[in-house]
């Protein structure tokens, strides 16, 4: 089978260098990964040979990819990675890339340039406390709540009250959410929210911060968790290569 060729992301220099063997699992013979320079681009694209039609999507293989841009990060600054898994069938392609696609390349690297994306999950340990919170706070929803206790509701009755409880956990996350990102938006350049992936998450935040304001951020993040310790957990991610930016 010829060889393809794993892309990791996009740096500028003008050194090609070798950064030692992958550690993608493949079923072949584990190729170097290499910074290969664009002639005339200013940029140079991080790949290794591959003779696999895909790479499997397993942990392992998700954070020997992140990985490989962190070290990237490290040693140049900034990079623009490509997502996990982007295969092209030659080296031909992916300077046709880079040719057909240079100006919009160099305006991601301004835009991230001297930046890192930190990520802010947090999510309430039980849900039995938030709930009983939306029931004192909602009189409508307590009131269709004693009726289904009570055994008095009809079925439409126990209908309209999950959709009211639906509604009004939605509105708490999103409230919440804002109360905690707002001192947090005033130090980062950008943010970006993502959707909630369970139902005890109510923040799933990107930001992008400058590198010299990092400290503040973190500062600002041990803050917000003093804030909020009863019944929730706060998760802080980072740095990273600001992907969500791109």
């Amino acid at each position: 089978m010829e060889n393809r060729y794993y892309l990791y992301g996009t740096v500028k220099t003008n050194e090609a260098v070798s950064l030692g063997p992958t550690n993608l699992s493949t079923t072949g013979v584990p190729d170097e990964i290499k910074v290969h320079v664009s002639n005339g681009l200013g940029l140079a694209y991080v790949m290794h040979a591959s003779d696999e039609d895909e790479v499997a999507a397993t942990r392992k293989n998700l954070v020997t990819h992140q990985k490989v841009v962190e070290r990237l990060m490290e040693h140049y600054g900034v990079v623009v990675p490509f997502a996990f898994g982007t295969l092209f069938n030659s080296l031909e392609e992916v300077e046709k890339l880079l040719e057909e696609r240079r100006d919009a390349f160099l305006e991601m690297f301004e835009k991230i340039e001297g930046k890192v994306e930190l990520t802010l999950k947090m999510m309430w340990e039980k849900m039995d406390p938030v709930f009983a919170e939306i029931v004192e706070e909602n009189e409508e929803i307590s009131v269709k709540r004693s009726l289904v206790v009570d055994g008095q509701a009809q079925q439409n009755d126990q209908i309209e009250l999950g959709k009211l409880v639906e509604e009004a956990l939605l509105q708490k996350k999103e409230k919440l959410c804002q109360e905690v990102i707002a001192p947090l938006i005033e130090i980062a350049v950008d943010h970006r929210i993502q959707k909630n992936i369970t139902e005890a998450m109510f923040v799933n935040v990107n930001f992008l911060v400058k590198k010299e304001d990092e400290s503040r951020f973190d500062e600002a993040i041990n803050a917000v968790g003093e804030a909020y310790q009863h019944n929730v957990l706060v998760k802080y991610i980072g740095p990273a290569a600001p992907v969500n930016f791109l």
